[in-house]
């Protein structure tokens, strides 16, 4: 018989190589799933020169054989862990991470889930995964919430002039642009899109053909 302290079958560390699959359900809206995408981009982007952190969103975090078999918990539809290896995944199953939980958390608001995600699912991040910060983000009314664990309660975060929070465990600051809940640095400039980035390697390109040091394209 299973227990809590171990998974039951065919939860085990060997039943699939990546953990077992995710079955979150697919996000509210298509501007929720762009903010998403956007949102691990520029983490990744962000963190390019390291190989220790997993950034996902939208599949399951498996952080105990009760939770797996009552399946009542939806996972964040964004989160960071630090010191993680930057492997394929199907979920993050907890058991097998060594016991790590997310360092940053970001939900995405909607009318159907903005009451959990700011009420019984914040508990559970604060109580059960003790993750340090806590983010969450209407992508509609354009609202940022920041939360701070605090001797072990969530104290709520106060943003800056420029209405940004500021991320310790990140090291960039989160704040909104044209609607969209964006990265920014330390300096205040905002991590780039994969479009911004391909649009500065293009001007580069074409600077260097006019300096007449392009390098020949070969085919």
């Amino acid at each position: 018989m299973a227990t809590d302290d171990a998974p039951p079958y065919p939860f085990s560390a060997s039943a699939l190589p990546g953990g077992p699959l995710s079955d979150e359900p697919p996000m509210e809206t298509v501007k929720h799933v762009q903010q998403m995408k956007l949102l691990l981009d520029l983490i990744e982007w962000a963190f390019r020169d390291r190989d220790d952190v997993f950034a996902s969103g939208n599949i399951t975090i498996d952080f105990s054989p009760k939770q797996l078999r009552r399946q009542d918990f939806r996972s964040p539809d964004v989160f960071v862990v630090l010191g993680a290896a930057q492997r394929p995944r199907n979920s993050w199953v907890v058991w097998q991470e060594g016991g790590k939980f997310p360092d940053v958390i970001v939900e995405l608001l909607s009318s159907s889930t903005r009451e959990k995600d700011l009420g019984p699912k914040k508990d559970i991040y604060q109580d059960v995964f003790k993750t340090p910060e806590y983010y969450a983000f209407d992508p509609e009314t354009e609202e940022l919430f920041g939360f701070e664990l605090v001797e072990g309660r969530y104290r709520k975060r106060t943003p800056d002039a420029s209405g940004r929070l500021w991320s310790k465990a990140l090291g960039h600051h989160f704040g909104i642009e044209q609607g969209l809940l964006r990265l920014y640095t330390r300096e205040g400039l905002p991590v780039p899109t994969g479009m911004e980035r391909g649009l500065r390697a293009e001007a580069a390109e074409r600077q260097l053909t006019q300096l007449g040091l392009a390098v020949p394209a070969t085919g």
